[in-house]
């Protein structure tokens, strides 16, 4: 079975034969669009109002992500970025507060929410507050009471958050005085000690001294020992030289004498010999006495750095509260400052505020009646297509020649009454 052959002509004849159809549901598709355009659909206006925002970070990446300090943290100056400026104006809680601003009982922060379509224009710093509403007169008065309450808000935020860093300062301010109290106390108690730093000091030096004079009294007899050693080797050296008895003279009755020299230099060594146990006595008292000495020093050195130690941590200690009581103080006064600047005025500007609307931007009649024209002369194209796809029906010759392949003999007219 050949596949039929598309007739274009056929198609045309349809569309002629049922043009009131597509005429009439077309017009009807036109005059329910404008029916609603114009008489059912509310006008609805739209303004804007553009708002300039000063030191806003594009995003949160921009904030300096060094200040770590506790302190710094609670008494930086809020730092917002554009988005969070754009997240804030269409908060609940915010647009409750336009709401109660204008006295608008019957209106919710979510519709109001609807209303309203905060953007930031692209490598700028401005936000632009488009906002639309049936009445034009109240559009561009939400218009600009979301401004000016926006700019209240920023500032009234920031109060709220130096109230709380100057309270919080405050308190840390307190406590830190009441430690400094502390420290001071426990400082003044290691410098009052008796073993103090001062005290032991003194005592170091005397005793350094004294071990000084005793170390010079040790080298001194150490000297004179020497001395008295070499002395004494070389008396013995002459004492073995000379006899110690003489032969006796002619006509003597004794065989022998005594030497008077050996007599004399036995008598020096024996002075020698104690002068010599005297002076190995007193080395060994001074060796003791430096020894002892020596250890005292010792022991007191080690308690001085121990003591110099406690002393320098308390130093140290108080120091380091003496610091961050000047930083409390310097912040304090940031903080204060903050405080007192009305954060609103200083970092955003209203540059263009909200006009009165002249035209609707809704409905866009022309727009919806165009769209309805289309749509209905499509329906109704579709809708004559499947009727005549549904009516199977032979009513001409043609229909005769196109459904059943067959000539036709004759054709039986119609009269209507006239006629006939």
């Amino acid at each position: 079975m050949e596949p039929e052959d598309i007739d274009l002509r056929h198609y045309l004849e349809i569309l002629w034969k049922w043009k009131w159809v597509i005429a009439l549901l077309t017009g009807i598709a036109l005059l329910t669009s404008a029916v609603f355009s114009f008489f059912v659909m509310p006008a609805v206006y739209e303004t804007k109002v553009t708002l300039m925002v000063s030191n806003a970070a594009q995003n949160q990446q921009s904030i300096r992500p060094s200040d770590t300090s506790v302190v710094d943290t609670v008494s930086r100056i809020p730092s917002m970025t554009l988005n969070t400026y754009l997240s804030q104006i269409t908060s609940p809680y915010f647009l409750r507060r336009v709401i109660d601003k204008m006295g608008l009982k019957d209106m919710t922060p979510a519709a109001l929410a609807a209303q309203v379509n905060p953007q930031a224009i692209k490598d700028t710093n401005l936000i632009e507050v488009r906002l639309e509403n049936t009445d034009r007169v109240l559009s561009a008065s939400i218009a600009n009471t979301i401004a000016s309450e926006f700019v209240q808000f920023v500032s009234e935020t920031n109060q709220e958050r130096m109230t709380k860093s100057l309270a919080f300062l405050s308190e840390q301010r307190d406590l830190l005085k009441e430690e400094q109290a502390v420290a001071y106390e426990t400082l003044a108690a290691v410098q009052a000690r008796p073993n103090s730093v001062t005290v032991l000091t003194r005592e170091i030096a005397a005793y350094s001294q004294s071990l000084a004079r005793f170390r010079e009294q040790l080298v001194s007899e150490q000297v004179e020992r020497s001395t008295l050693e070499a002395a004494l080797v070389q008396i013995e050296k002459t004492l073995a030289a000379i006899p110690p008895v003489l032969p006796a003279a002619p006509g003597e009755h004794a065989s022998s004498v005594s030497n008077p020299e050996y007599e004399e230099m036995l008598k020096r060594k024996q002075e020698k010999d104690l002068l010599a146990a005297q002076s190995v006595a007193r080395i060994e008292g001074l060796k003791k006495e430096v020894s002892a000495l020596e250890s005292s020093l010792s022991g007191m050195e080690a308690q001085l750095n121990e003591v110099r130690n406690e002393e320098e941590r308390a130093r140290s200690h108080l120091s380091r509260i003496e610091t961050t009581l000047s930083l409390l103080d310097t912040k304090m006064v940031e903080a204060q400052m903050a405080q007192s600047l009305n954060l609103g005025e200083t970092t955003i500007a209203v540059v263009s505020p909200a006009l009165e609307p002249s035209s609707p931007i809704k409905p866009r009649r022309m727009l919806n009646m165009a769209v309805a024209a289309v749509l209905g002369g499509f329906l109704s194209v579709l809708l004559v297509f499947i009727l005549e796809y549904l009516d199977n029906t032979i009513k001409t010759r043609e229909d005769v020649a196109r459904h059943l392949n067959l000539g036709t003999l004759g054709a039986i007219p119609v009269f209507d009454d006239t006629d006939r």
